[in-house]
């Protein structure tokens, strides 16, 4: 029988190979049919043709659809996964030195970080600590200092104001 595809007019028309991809009228299935003439003393005796369902062709381009999408959302996951990660082991670190600074800049002098890296974020507590370490060894000698001016001057202004008490209470007398 003939199946009514442009295949078969194709061969008939031009001699030639031709190929036709459609659904199947009989079984409902996608086919792919291939139809070469068969030619004697030059002349069309007949027409070869082979036929396949593509079923499994469809199934195999459908499971491997699903593994692409699988395996892409499995990467976007663990992208996403590992770069929450990555981003809170460097916030994390960065906020609370962030803290330990304000409260330096508060006047918590001497405070010191704990280093848990070796990297910037460990040089960046290094610097904290140093600089905290300074500021609180100015301000204990900055103490030191004013301390002992005030010690040192409370002398001399004592000394002056029990003289000004001796003279507010000596009488005045005239000269003559």
């Amino acid at each position: 029988t003939m199946p009514g595809t442009g295949d078969i007019t194709q061969v008939q028309s031009y001699q030639e190979v031709a190929t036709w991809k459609g659904v199947s009228s009989q079984t409902g299935e996608r086919i792919t049919a291939v139809s070469a003439p068969l030619l004697y003393n030059g002349e069309l005796v007949g027409i070869m043709r082979y036929v396949t369902s593509m079923r499994l062709v469809d199934r195999q381009v459908l499971v491997m659809t699903l593994v692409a999408v699988i395996l892409s959302v499995s990467i976007l996951i663990l992208v996403y996964i590992s770069n929450i990660y990555f981003v809170r082991s460097i916030v994390d670190p960065v906020k609370n030195i962030t803290g330990i600074a304000r409260r330096i800049a508060g006047g918590s002098y001497g405070i010191q970080v704990e280093k848990k890296f070796d990297d910037e974020v460990g040089d960046l507590t290094d610097a904290i600590n140093d600089m905290s370490a300074r500021i609180s060894q100015n301000e204990q000698m900055k103490s030191e200092f004013i301390s002992s001016v005030s010690h040192e001057l409370r002398t001399p202004l004592t000394n002056i104001r029990s003289l000004s008490l001796i003279h507010i209470s000596e009488p005045t007398r005239p000269i003559s």
